[in-house]
């Protein structure tokens, strides 16, 4: 074969690739949603990175069954925003984004924002939704000279693409080859056999 010919077929091979794993990316914040059900008429300051936040929360499973809260163990959730990395769910991360204090929200979590395919023993099922009640208590800003924003580009869903990115991979990896079989023997009359026939 060509070495030509493979090139071409590798070049269009990762091109197709990289499209499928934006599509995977976009698809993961498909069912993620924010709404804001109070908000303060003044807000001096709206939540950044290095500050310190207390929320009082309720998390509910789609049939409505409590599944962690706040109120329950009797004081506020607070953390350094910047300082929650591994510690608390991207969905979450991601909703409470620039809130003011005593702002409510509603958060919509699907499991790959969330728990994903593995949930959490004894409390979330596997590839649960998720939903959010918070409220923003408190919130501290902290000198900006103490705290540097890292920069935070996309992260690739690596659930999602261990089920979609693989065979989505090795099925364009086949019609690319059987394409460049097909240009390269092209004008080549090609005989079929049926099952059973002597070759």
């Amino acid at each position: 074969m060509d070495s030509g010919y493979i090139a071409f077929g590798v070049q269009v091979f990762f091109t197709l690739t990289n499209i499928g794993l934006l599509v995977v990316g976009d698809a993961e914040v498909e069912d993620f949603k924010v709404v804001v059900t109070h908000r303060p008429r003044h807000c001096p300051h709206t939540t950044a990175f290095g500050d310190s936040v207390m929320f009082e929360y309720n998390g509910t499973l789609e049939d409505g069954t409590i599944f962690d809260s706040s109120y329950i163990w009797g004081e506020p959730f607070a953390y350094v925003i910047g300082d929650e990395e591994g510690q608390l769910i991207k969905g979450w991360v991601r909703g409470v984004k620039s809130m003011c204090a005593g702002e409510i929200r509603r958060i919509t979590i699907p499991p790959l924002l969330g728990y994903g395919r593995k949930g959490s023993p004894s409390l979330v099922p596997s590839n649960s939704t998720l939903t959010f009640d918070v409220k923003l208590v408190k919130v501290v800003k902290v000198a900006t000279s103490n705290y540097f924003p890292p920069h935070d580009p996309p992260s690739p869903n690596y659930e999602a693409l261990q089920f979609l990115a693989i065979p989505f991979s090795v099925i364009l990896f086949v019609l690319v080859a059987v394409c460049l079989y097909s240009y390269e023997h092209r004008g080549k009359k090609i005989k079929w056999y049926r099952v059973g026939d002597s070759v």
